[in-house]
């Protein structure tokens, strides 16, 4: 039985039910992330009306703050095909030397003057192991780990 839809060599035609669903597979396949936290978000606010609170959305973000500009150094770590092992422990290494940095002097620029020079000094030493070491960053790092810990 002959189509009439199809010209001389074409294919089926695609229905809409397909073009529908190749659309809302790309949506999904790329928006995933953004779709689980919006359902998320929504559903917090329903269970408790406090969630969505100018104070609460304050401390949340507060909160996560640090966790993402740790995850924004890590990406650009595993980018370039390394892996650093050695960031939650260094982390809490600078905090317990700024506290004792800010007891000591009492001033909170010393504090953070110290702190930037302890992680960066630790970072220098993960950099130098791994490009002048030539050792891979799996193990310089878990050794950093073990060290700062």
């Amino acid at each position: 039985m002959a189509n009439p839809e199809l010209k001389h060599g074409d294919q089926q035609p695609k229905s809409q039910s397909k073009i529908k669903t190749s659309r809302l597979s790309w949506l999904w396949s790329e928006y995933s992330v953004v779709i689980a936290f919006l359902l998320i978000y929504v559903v917090a606010a329903i269970m408790n009306p406090r969630f969505i609170e100018m104070n609460n959305q304050i401390n949340i973000l507060m909160q996560v703050s640090i966790i993402g500009i740790i995850a924004l150094g890590m990406t650009v770590v595993m980018l370039s095909g390394g892996i650093d092992l050695s960031v939650g422990s260094v982390l809490a290494f600078v905090g317990v030397v700024t506290v004792l940095a800010l007891n000591a002097s009492g001033s909170i620029i010393v504090a953070v003057i110290v702190a930037f020079s302890v992680g960066a000094l630790a970072g220098c030493l993960n950099g130098l192991m791994v490009a002048k070491g030539k050792i891979a960053s799996f193990i310089a790092t878990l050794g950093m780990m073990a060290a700062a810990w």
